[in-house]
């Protein structure tokens, strides 16, 4: 009697145990959660700054383009030049910037270099730089100067000198109470080159950069 109850027992155990077993849903695919998160999280294409060349939107650097900047720029360039854009010195084809931002005063908004070019813009001794605020006004309009633009770590009155190229040597420009001197070519020359590790605007010729037009 004692044997046939521990035997009814033992049954019953492993009914309960298969019933339990059927009734617990399968667990998931061990990636089907990880496959949805991905999708879900992905980020979004990056818009094309420059669509007229073949370089892939992710090779340009951060600082080279901008919609605010882009819209600042346009505005100054109008505001500065305007009365000069319609002469046959530069058709549509020729109307592009480049532009650069970068925090010259550490006061948490960048300013913006606007590289122009063109003969509107350039002549023998160098090309027009505009440097602006964010919201495009104009902080010195740079004459007469090559390409990138070197900021150095040396500051003058809180904002960082800039080394400036002129008739093939860098020049020392140093912030004022009317902002930077225009013309690089007489500011004073420097002797040794700047070094690699200083922060590079408008180095179209060795990175990528989008042209803009206006």
């Amino acid at each position: 009697m004692r044997l046939f109850s521990l035997l009814q027992l033992a049954a019953l155990a492993g009914l309960w145990a298969a019933c339990n077993s059927a009734n617990t849903p399968a667990p998931a695919a061990a990636d089907s959660i990880g496959t949805a998160s991905t999708r879900s999280m992905a980020a979004p294409a990056l818009p094309d700054p420059d669509t007229t060349d073949a370089i892939a939107a992710t090779a340009y650097g951060v600082r080279t383009y901008g919609d605010s900047a882009v819209a600042a720029a346009r505005r100054a360039i109008t505001s500065s030049f305007g009365a000069d854009l319609d002469t046959d010195l530069q058709d549509s084809t020729m109307r592009k910037f480049r532009l650069f931002r970068f925090d010259l005063n550490d006061d948490g908004s960048e300013e913006i270099f606007v590289g122009l070019t063109g003969p509107l813009f350039c002549g023998t001794g160098g090309c027009t730089i505009m440097l602006l605020q964010a919201d495009g006004s104009v902080i010195t309009n740079f004459t007469v100067a090559g390409f990138p633009v070197v900021i150095d770590s040396a500051r003058t009155n809180g904002w960082r000198n800039l080394l400036m190229l002129s008739a093939g040597s860098f020049h020392e420009m140093k912030y004022g109470k009317k902002g930077y001197p225009s013309n690089p070519s007489v500011a004073p020359a420097l002797k040794v080159f700047p070094g690699d590790g200083l922060p590079r605007a408008l180095n179209f010729m060795a990175e990528p950069y989008p042209q803009i037009q206006y």
